[in-house]
């Protein structure tokens, strides 16, 4: 059967990966901290989920950073898209929040477009998670 496949298929793999925080919350303690990936040739579609625990936001954009892979960073800065769902993580209610990979290695949470996503400061986000997913091409 592998050889009815075609060729980009030779460029497959799937794993694990643990999200962190890049920027938006001091000193995180995570309660749940999971990723998983797909990867064709150099196209990688993921999805994650993160839960702090007993910790504070600083009022910060929110950043994800440990991506699986590196994004291309030929051309334009961004080359993927995706999106969370979040709670309390700036009091709010649940929200899509646009995720741009930027700077090779982490993802930058938006709302309503260009509109940095971020925590509130001093807030406790103890029990906050945020679920996401999409897809970014990679420079390999």
């Amino acid at each position: 059967l592998h050889d009815a496949l075609p060729i980009f298929l030779d460029d497959y793999e799937e794993g694990t990966w643990s999200p962190i925080h890049r920027n938006g919350i001091d000193s995180p303690a995570y309660t749940t901290q999971r990723g998983r990936y797909t990867k064709v040739g150099n196209m990688v579609h993921y999805s994650f989920a993160l839960q702090w625990g007993s910790c504070d936001g600083n009022g910060g954009q929110l950043m994800i950073g440990n991506v699986p892979f590196s994004t291309d960073s030929s051309g334009n800065a961004e080359h993927g898209v995706g999106t969370i769902n979040y709670q309390n993580v700036n009091g709010g209610e649940e929200q899509v929040v646009t995720i741009s990979l930027a700077a090779s290695t982490r993802m930058d949470l938006y709302k309503k477009g260009s509109v940095a996503f971020t925590t509130t400061n001093g807030t406790n986000v103890n029990g906050t998670w945020l679920y996401g997913g999409g897809c970014y091409q990679t420079s390999t």
